[in-house]
């Protein structure tokens, strides 16, 4: 009944089906990063670990040096912005929204580093993909209301930006430029991600539901979604749940498995 347009809750179907897509692959990106990351370092003979955890060990490995996740990484995160910048061209909210999920990434910065100090590694957050989009949901907000031919311009402006510091990366002493991914030759951060070029991808997306989703209705589906449908369509209408909690959940996970197990985790 949610993407039926005669319910008070109706939803997008399109926009819930490829949010859910594009979160079951970050799901499986997580998953055998953690395999990646841990198998690198842990170490036994025994049964278990041999037969079924060294395989996946190994697979993580080809998969995460495989030239086709850089690929399939790109196109997610493109997807997720532009899928994003056009929810928000429905929201009158997007201040709020960019303030609230500024205050999860600096939480995730704060907990992360404590974590880090703790545990005397390398795993403080400064700015990734949830830093970029509380700034991305500000800007928005910023431009909501002006001419898109100057949302347009910005988007330009921001390609450009990005390709010269893709093409002329400084060299820093500081982390002011961390919201670039440009850090310190000594700082290591665990997760990055830059404004640039996923700020434009947002605001494509923003254009793109200013022009198309006008009437804020499906292109695709008008009475409901299909049964077979509802798995994708449960993680796209929770994605962001899913994207905040799934490593805070798996990470712990597999560190605990380590320090049971008496391997070193780090």
């Amino acid at each position: 009944s949610l993407y039926n347009k005669s319910s008070k809750n109706y939803r997008i179907f399109e926009l819930d089906f490829f949010r859910g897509l594009a979160i079951a692959l970050v799901l499986m990106d997580h998953l055998f990063f953690n395999l990646y990351y841990f198998g690198s370092i842990w170490n036994s003979s025994a049964l278990f670990f041999d037969t079924i955890f060294h395989p996946l060990k190994e697979f993580a490995f080809f998969y995460w040096n495989h030239p086709i996740r850089i690929w399939v990484r790109r196109i997610v995160i493109m997807g997720f912005f532009v899928i994003s910048g056009i929810s928000s061209s429905f929201s009158r909210n997007n201040r709020t929204r960019g303030f609230r999920i500024l205050a999860v990434a600096i939480a995730i910065t704060i907990v992360s580093a404590l974590f880090s100090m703790f545990t005397n590694s390398n795993n403080t957050i400064y700015f990734n993909a949830i830093h970029v989009f509380g700034v991305c949901a500000l800007v928005y907000y910023l431009l909501q209301n002006v001419d898109w031919k100057i949302t347009a311009l910005v988007i330009v402006i921001v390609f450009l930006v990005g390709i010269y510091l893709g093409l002329n990366p400084p060299n820093v002493n500081s982390l002011l430029l961390a919201p670039f991914a440009i850090y310190p030759p000594n700082v290591h951060p665990a997760d990055m991600m830059s404004i640039t070029p996923w700020l434009g991808f947002f605001l494509i997306g923003c254009l793109i539901g200013k022009f198309y989703y006008a009437d804020k209705g499906s292109l695709f589906v008008k009475n409901e979604a299909s049964r077979a449908s509802r798995p994708i369509l449960f993680l796209g209408r929770h994605s962001l749940l899913f994207y905040f909690g799934e490593q805070v959940v798996l990470f712990p996970i597999f560190f605990l498995i380590g320090l049971i197990l008496g391997f070193p985790v780090f």
